[in-house]
């Protein structure tokens, strides 16, 4: 992506890297406490992590563990299991997590741009503002559900 055809001014540049590195780093801290702490429960992450490594390991949709129905695997939501599919082929079995992270925060930094500008747009551009419900839009329980699987 071409960060120049997004006309966006060094502060909003500035703010984009800081948003990537504090949004990766609460990701990989919050994924660390449910996958290998067990703090945050993971409802449904397992499963399609299940998938992927099926996927990486029989080259077809395939359960590795067998935790789900072979007649259960083709859903609409099989989507974050090519995520974690792409996060293994890059970054192997051990660290296949870096990826969808990377991507969540890469999500996110361009999420937070567009917000400072609609704020901008309404002439809200309070920073005490614009953090406090950016970080009110990241920690809600079901962004947190979604990282922690």
């Amino acid at each position: 992506m071409n960060f120049s055809s997004i006309n966006i001014d060094k502060k909003l540049l500035i703010n984009l890297a800081i948003v990537f590195l504090i949004t990766f780093i609460v990701s990989i801290n919050i994924f660390n406490l449910s996958y290998n702490f067990g703090i945050l429960s993971e409802v449904h992450g397992p499963l399609y992590l299940d998938i992927a490594k099926g996927l990486y390991e029989n080259k077809f949709f395939s359960n590795f563990y067998n935790l789900i129905p072979e007649n259960n695997i083709y859903t609409f939501q099989i989507g974050i299991s090519l995520i974690h599919y792409l996060g293994i082929l890059s970054f192997g079995l051990k660290y296949w997590y870096f990826f969808p992270i990377l991507l969540l925060g890469i999500l996110w930094s361009f999420a937070y741009i567009y917000f400072s500008r609609f704020l901008i747009k309404l002439k809200l551009d309070n920073s005490f503002f614009k953090n406090i419900c950016f970080l009110s839009f990241f920690f809600q329980p079901y962004n947190l559900n979604q990282i922690a699987s």
